[in-house]
């Protein structure tokens, strides 16, 4: 129950200091390049791709795990694999 009053305590807090950063902001007279949008384009396709790439050789690893696990600790240890 404590923690749950302190969860609480703290979304409110959050909540009050949003409302009143949007309340007092002023407008910006700035440039924003429309270059800067592709840009975190990029990174972003690249962190998926990334991580894409690691969940898929996380389950390969994960589901081929029985099969070619003798082999792997052979071909680690530089011995030779007899067929």
């Amino acid at each position: 129950m404590r923690s749950l009053s302190r969860t609480l305590f703290v979304l409110l807090a959050l909540a009050q200091f949003f409302a009143l950063a949007i309340a007092f902001q002023k407008p910006a007279y700035a440039y924003a390049d429309p270059g800067s949008g592709l840009l975190f384009l990029q990174v972003a396709g690249s962190m998926a791709a990334g991580a894409l790439f690691l969940v898929r050789s996380k389950l390969r690893k994960f589901f081929n795990f029985g099969k070619n696990h003798v082999e792997e600790q052979a071909v680690e240890q530089g011995q030779e694999i007899q067929q």
